[in-house]
């Protein structure tokens, strides 16, 4: 019993003096977004973001992106084979340098995150009509380079998984006759941009 309150008097004294470094940040990136299979990028990728940081080392961040594939085809072919989606997801953020060294990272030029969470993505084809609603599994990793105070340079490394997925990629659709071959998208973002912090003390 001892033990249980020297551990719960540790973490509410960790949280207290923690308190002070709480900060609400948006955040805005562009960049490349690709799939392996078929084999597609391009430089259509758009996210932003908005989130709280709890303390130092834990937050929260909802972020909506926006990306476009098209496959190459030959000039005389009039077909345009692609796909056009959009998501939002609610995502859990660990600044790594934070949980290493708090005082540290507060004052560091440099910082490192990760970030992984899930959310809702619609997926609209270039040859068939209507929407391919999916959930959505994300994680990466985000270095944060501190510009002026509350200004950040940050580059993005994301992986997303679409679960139930039924466009390909390419445009067309993994449903055969009356059988459902959904599946699983799996798309890559490498992404870079700008983050502001507000204060909230």
């Amino acid at each position: 019993m001892k033990k249980i309150f020297t551990l719960l008097l540790a973490l509410s004294a960790y949280f207290t003096s923690n308190a002070q470094y709480k900060y609400l940040f948006v955040e805005g990136r562009a960049g490349l977004t690709g799939v392996a299979q078929p084999s597609m990028n391009s430089f259509k990728l758009m996210n932003f973001g908005i989130g709280y940081m709890f303390n130092p080392s834990f937050g929260l961040k909802l972020d909506y992106a926006s990306d476009s594939f098209r496959l190459k085809t030959p000039v005389e072919t009039p077909i345009e084979f692609g796909t056009d989606g959009k998501r939002i997801s609610l995502q859990g953020v660990l600044n790594v340098s934070a949980v290493i060294n708090d005082r540290e990272a507060e004052f560091s030029k440099f910082n490192f995150l990760i970030h992984a969470g899930a959310g809702y993505s619609v997926i609209n084809s270039t040859l068939i009509s209507g929407d391919d609603q999916v959930l959505n599994l994300i994680a990466g990793i985000t270095p944060k380079f501190k510009v002026t105070k509350g200004l950040a340079l940050i580059v993005d490394a994301s992986v997303i998984l679409n679960e139930s997925q039924h466009f390909n990629f390419d445009g067309t659709t993994a449903v055969t006759g009356n059988v459902n071959n959904s599946f699983t998208g799996i798309m890559y973002n490498v992404s870079g941009g700008l983050m502001y912090s507000f204060d909230m003390d």
